[in-house]
């Protein structure tokens, strides 16, 4: 069968095991290199989704922590300590009939299963004519996150309370990541 094409065989055909013909050369590797292209931005796209998802679980957590605080702010003494600041609290705790006990009820806090701290509550004015003021908290947590909100406060109607909170409003959001 010299010169003769088996039926088996034929000359440059892709039949024999290991040959491949000249225009399918090159083609796995660009499809290989394609696949891990898009393999790899698919997991960064997650990644980034996954911070995202984790900052609003944050700022929602903060959100609660600045809402609770505000509420025991206004209760515990009538909402006297509103017109001072953090730093005075301790002086101020006896004027406005705080136990010490309430008043670190005050400075730490839990959402949740995560605990706070307030880290910093400036009034802008003096007294009872403070229209805004500032509360920092802080999440207790190997990363810290820490928010700054603005509260709106007016004068109290019903003579109680020397101020009171009307709003709560987020100023910005730090820690890592933010």
């Amino acid at each position: 069968m010299v010169g003769r094409a088996s039926r088996w065989f034929r000359p440059g055909s892709a039949a024999r095991p290991g040959h491949v013909r000249a225009a399918e050369r090159g083609f796995a590797l660009p499809i290989a290199v394609a696949g891990a292209l898009v393999l790899l931005l698919s997991l960064q796209n997650r990644a980034q989704l996954l911070r995202v998802v984790q900052r609003q679980q944050i700022e929602d957590l903060l959100a609660s922590a600045a809402q609770q605080t505000a509420a025991a702010l206004q209760q515990t003494g009538g909402g006297c300590l509103l017109a001072h600041a953090h730093d005075a609290w301790a002086l101020a705790a006896a004027q406005c009939a705080i136990e010490p006990a309430q008043l670190q009820d005050l400075q730490l806090g839990q959402v949740g299963n995560s605990q706070y701290r307030l880290t910093a509550y400036q009034p802008d004015g003096h007294s009872t004519e403070a229209s805004s003021a500032q509360l920092e908290l802080q999440l207790v947590a190997e990363r810290p996150w820490r928010a700054t909100y603005r509260l709106a406060l007016v004068p109290s109607s019903d003579g109680q309370a020397a101020l009171q909170i009307t709003a709560v409003q987020e100023q910005g959001l730090r820690g890592a990541g933010a």
